[in-house]
């Protein structure tokens, strides 16, 4: 028979929503030995993450297969437990789990992330490239536009792809999934533009829909959010500071205003993040790019601890929290405040989940209440 395998059991590693970014919750990470070989009643094993690695007894539970698990507390990057009867692990960071094969004379060994908590990730695996199909040579997506603006990059379709890839490499382990994420990133590096004190990432291409007219080179806080987000993951993945120096400087942003060429409009209903953001265009006060901008300025927040991107975010979600009966029509959402346009069904659907997301992040009532009424408008 011979052979012996070894498994982790990744489902936990996406908290649900009682656990969600709480880093004193307590997650069991489930080990699995099949060697067929052993006739024991026990075998060890061991478990590390970067910051602990700790031994484990497992049990026999049928012929040739054992079972145990650890217990790991998630933590940000700028945190650290003193309890080491436990395994500290990063969300984001990477599991290995070793066994000792006594029949094969070798380490066998599994690997897989530490998920970020279920909310945030929800949406990564539905990104659909088929419209398009086109990738440059270096394997990042472009956007065919047609005739008037033609092919080019959109930031925020390569932050979705990043995204979908990481969500697809936390599923499946296949390292093509990260290389494409990490591609990704790097595109985001390369194309990063320095203004002032803060970064952006442009669009290169006039965009005349409705009335907002913008025009080449605009910005969006929802790609800057979005960017947060998949760099802050790619340093946590490589270990490599370039991409967490580039994702403190786009950060930066959301506290330059519009005309400043950053992403934040400032009026007399508080602090919003334009998801169209162009010097001297109207505000749009677009609902899911403000609330997918401040779930990038949360993640970000979160692994690194930044003040100001502590700041942004609660900014951003007092406004929502004041203006979202704004977007409210009674029997359905609007797209934004400034066509009060309906939102399409898909995007409905989006504000429901993102308000939803956006309780559990902040514990704001509004928010459920909100989700719950678009929720009810859906028949």
């Amino acid at each position: 028979m011979g052979g012996a395998h070894i498994f982790l059991n990744k489902i936990v590693y996406s908290p649900g929503t009682e656990a969600f970014w709480k880093p004193d919750v307590f997650v069991p990470i489930e080990v699995t030995v099949v060697d067929s070989e052993i006739d024991s009643d026990h075998v060890t094993a061991r478990v590390s993450s970067s910051l602990h690695t700790k031994k484990i007894v497992l049990e026999r539970i049928d012929s040739g297969i054992f079972k145990g698990s650890v217990m790991a507390v998630g933590l940000r990057l700028s945190e650290s437990i003193s309890d080491t009867s436990h395994l500290s692990v990063r969300y984001g960071g990477l599991l290995i789990a070793e066994y000792d094969s006594l029949v094969l004379g070798s380490t066998v060994t599994t690997v897989a992330l530490f998920e970020y908590p279920a909310h945030v990730t929800s949406g990564e695996n539905t990104v659909d490239f088929e419209p398009w199909g086109l990738v440059d040579p270096e394997g990042v997506p472009l956007v065919n536009y047609g005739s008037s603006i033609g092919i080019q990059y959109n930031p925020t379709i390569i932050c979705d792809y990043a995204l979908t890839n990481y969500h697809m490499y936390v599923a499946t382990g296949n390292f093509t999934f990260r290389l494409n994420f990490l591609t990704q990133a790097g595109w985001l590096v390369k194309n990063s533009v320095q203004k002032a004190d803060f970064r952006v990432w442009e669009y290169r291409f006039d965009w005349p829909w409705g009335k907002y007219n913008a025009t080449d080179p605009f910005v969006s806080a929802l790609a800057q959010g979005e960017g947060l987000s998949v760099l802050t993951r790619a340093y946590i993945l490589t270990g490599n500071e370039t991409y967490l120096g580039i994702a403190e400087a786009s950060m930066r942003s959301f506290g330059v205003e519009t005309d400043l060429g950053g992403v934040r409009y400032s009026d007399v209903d508080g602090v919003w993040y334009e998801e169209i953001a162009d010097i001297g265009a109207c505000s749009g006060k677009v609902l899911n790019g403000f609330m997918n901008a401040l779930f990038g300025l949360y993640e970000y927040w979160f692994e690194t601890g930044s003040d100001l991107a502590r700041s942004f975010f609660f900014e951003g979600a007092q406004t929502l929290s004041e203006n979202i009966h704004r977007y409210d029509t009674g029997s359905w959402s609007d797209y934004d405040l400034l066509h009060h346009g309906a939102a399409s069904p898909s995007y409905h659907r989006q504000h429901i989940d993102q308000l939803r997301m956006m309780y559990e992040l902040t514990g704001n009532e509004m928010f459920l209440v909100y989700s719950g009424k678009f929720q009810s408008y859906v028949h």
